[in-house]
């Protein structure tokens, strides 16, 4: 079985899954967007994959358009990424979580694995962001979201400056 067979099967499982709760499907990303927020769930495969054995992770981002549009950077806006995760981030205890598939079962095991951490971890984390707002109000009770430190600061600054908070 080769390397697009097993990520087929994922993506397929995660397809079942995300598609009803209002995401589409480019390839190995699944996006879901709102007035403001898109919310991203990809697969990610490794370089160390073999010919045999796939080896994944996936990561889990949110970018605001608002906010891109106030940072106006060269950067494109797949580049802005304003909360970033791996998946591993929501197990106990954090780790960079990476599965290996190399058949069918361990292929839908992984799936399987990863829909219940997205439905009952993921999920219920995207349900408190659903504005730049709540991102900014996350980062200023000292939560971080994948990004540094320097670049919430930088963005949060540009939130107050152009009084969007307040709206």
């Amino acid at each position: 079985m080769g390397l697009n067979d097993l990520k087929k099967i994922i993506i397929a499982e995660l397809s079942n899954t995300l598609k009803p709760l209002g995401f589409k499907r480019a390839g190995h990303i699944f996006s879901n967007t709102t007035d403001d927020l898109v919310y991203y769930i990809a697969l990610q495969s490794s370089t160390s994959s073999t010919a045999s054995q796939l080896k994944f992770t996936v990561n889990i981002e949110i970018r605001s358009q608002e906010l891109y549009q106030l940072y106006e950077s060269m950067l494109p806006f797949n580049a802005q990424d304003h909360y970033r995760f791996r998946i591993g981030w929501f197990i106990e205890p954090q780790t960079d979580k990476w599965w290996l598939a190399h058949n069918n079962q361990s292929a839908m095991l992984a799936a399987e694995e990863i829909n219940t951490l997205i439905v009952q971890k993921v999920l219920p984390e995207f349900s408190h962001l659903k504005s730049v707002k709540d991102i900014y109000t996350f980062w200023k009770q000292g939560n971080g979201t994948g990004i540094t430190e320097g670049a919430i600061k930088n963005y949060m600054h540009l939130l107050e400056q152009a009084d969007i908070l307040n709206k």
